[in-house]
């Protein structure tokens, strides 16, 4: 019984890297990861292959080289003081080419219009009131803030990141289950995918799986995303072609799926481990075998364990 626990709260601490692991890195590239060492840590040395060096928060500005990807730790901008100094410091450690991640919890999220209370100051309402009551007096201890999109795109903007993407999170960045591209709207029923999550349950009053779709239908879907993902580069060129991402790492390593919609009608579906290698060749034995038997299908391609298809515009 004991090993099951494990076994499944194992399973749990993995989501987070979902965050990540669908980003197309190169292979063999420095990169500098802000934080601790962690499940994503771990899941970009060992799974992407990055030449990866470990630094805290107060170590970002001690480096005199340049890293191809700076990616950091979840909490890493809430927990910084000055958004502006670090962000600066990810632009000077950044090569030309080089490309910057990070997430934030949206203070605007549909989770604490919901009553959800703040997970810094534990308390309801705070972000939505940009925290003029829990930061207003300056002897107040800092422990940590959630941003708006365009409080963090008007500092990404002056500090000279001309490629700037933004993506929308949800649930949440502990279960990161499906990720949006701005302006891109789902295909889907998300009330039937997707399963809220909430710092704390009990103060919640309103339940955001039955607002999604007004949200949608209304134009705010992105903008009251319960969190953001940022890819920023120096400049213009090379930016992720990723639409829509799904997650299934709640399956398991030998099952665990990622499918991403790309920009000019293309679908991928790769695993999300190692482990997974034998599913992804099942699949594409299993279509073949049905087109065989007449049998309808979306036909693809299977190449370094990744299978391509186009996209069906269709209702689901």
């Amino acid at each position: 019984m004991e090993k099951r626990k494990n076994q499944g709260q194992e399973l749990v601490e993995e989501f987070i890297t979902g965050l990540y692991r669908w980003y197309p890195f190169r292979p063999g590239k420095s990169g500098l990861y802000v934080g601790t060492d962690d499940r994503i840590s771990s899941m970009l040395k060992e799974y992407k292959k990055l030449d990866l060096r470990i630094c805290s928060l107060e170590e970002v500005g001690n480096f005199n080289k340049q890293f191809d990807y700076i990616i950091l730790q979840p909490d890493t901008v809430e927990k910084s003081r000055d958004l502006k100094e670090l962000l600066e410091l990810c632009h000077k450690n950044l090569a030309e080419s080089g490309g910057l991640l990070f997430s934030v919890n949206n203070r605007l999220g549909i989770r604490y219009f919901c009553g959800d209370r703040d997970p810094y100051t534990d308390r309801i309402f705070d972000g939505l009131e940009d925290y003029i009551r829990a930061y207003g007096n300056p002897n107040n201890l800092f422990e940590g803030r959630c941003y708006d999109g365009a409080q963090v795109a008007g500092v990404l903007e002056e500090i000279g990141f001309l490629g700037r993407r933004r993506y929308s999170v949800f649930p949440d960045l502990e279960n990161p289950t499906h990720i949006f591209a701005d302006g891109y709207i789902p295909n889907e029923n998300l009330r039937s995918r997707v399963f809220a999550q909430y710092n704390y349950p009990q103060s919640v009053f309103l339940e955001e799986e039955n607002l999604w779709q007004g949200m949608i239908e209304n134009g705010i879907f992105h903008a009251m995303a319960n969190a953001f993902l940022f890819e920023c580069k120096k400049e213009k060129a090379n930016m992720s072609d990723a639409l829509q991402v799904t997650n299934s790492l709640d399956r398991g390593p030998e099952k665990a799926m990622i499918t991403v919609i790309h920009e000019g009608d293309k679908v991928t579906k790769e695993p999300a481990y190692i482990e997974g290698y034998n599913q992804i060749e099942a699949l594409t034995a299993n279509t073949e075998e049905l087109k065989a038997r007449g049998i309808p299908v979306v036909s693809g391609t299977l190449e370094n364990h990744i299978y391509t298809m186009p996209l069906i515009h269709a209702k689901t």
